[in-house]
């Protein structure tokens, strides 16, 4: 009996090392996955495969994937540091990127979340576009305190804002009109 009992209390122990919290919160990670995809100009969605996807932490490449022939990327992210996933050196389509903010607190790490994300890929030659902007992440994700990541809203904002030329040369045009009206309604006052 005593014999039983000794070899018993090691492995024990062993299981308790491998169920503790430390074991347990290595599985928790951030579940990144979404597709490469093309929209034509008259509107047909396509699946773009090996489309190279890498991973920085700060402005170091940490990892790089690649789309799948369906055009499906999907890999996972540890807690506790600021990533930028970059779809990045291709011949036809602009770089872009979108950048997570996963330093949160210890505590809070015990869940897996997913972010579902579409590349969707705008072509180089593209001149409705203002593809300054795409050096920048086209948005970021941030923990929302319960219990996944969200679009920063106000970022998200900010940057599309001004994307389409055409949005913005319409609207410098619709300002020129305003001023101009104002003018005209300010001399007719003052003639008077």
């Amino acid at each position: 009996m005593r014999s039983t009992v000794r070899l018993l209390i090691p492995l024990f122990s062993l299981i308790l090392i491998l169920l503790s919290p430390a074991q347990t919160k290595a599985q928790n990670k951030i579940k990144i996955q979404g597709y490469t995809i093309h929209t034509d100009k008259k509107g047909k969605k396509t699946a773009v495969p090996d489309m190279h996807i890498n991973v920085y932490k700060g402005a170091d490449k940490t990892d790089e994937y690649a789309s799948n022939k369906k055009g499906k990327f999907e890999f996972q992210l540890e807690f506790g540091s600021a990533y930028r996933i970059a779809l990045e050196g291709n011949d036809r389509y602009i770089d872009m990127c979108f950048a997570i903010d996963a330093k949160i607190p210890e505590a809070k790490q015990n869940f897996s979340p997913t972010i579902e994300i579409d590349f969707v890929l705008i072509d180089k030659d593209n001149t409705d576009i203002d593809s300054l902007k795409f050096k920048f992440p086209f948005t970021k994700f941030k923990y929302d305190g319960a219990k996944k990541f969200i679009d920063d809203p106000k970022y998200l904002s900010d940057f599309t804002k001004g994307l389409f030329k055409e949005y913005v040369a319409a609207k410098k045009q619709a300002q020129a009109q305003q001023a101009e009206k104002e003018r005209d309604e300010k001399a007719g006052a003052n003639a008077h």
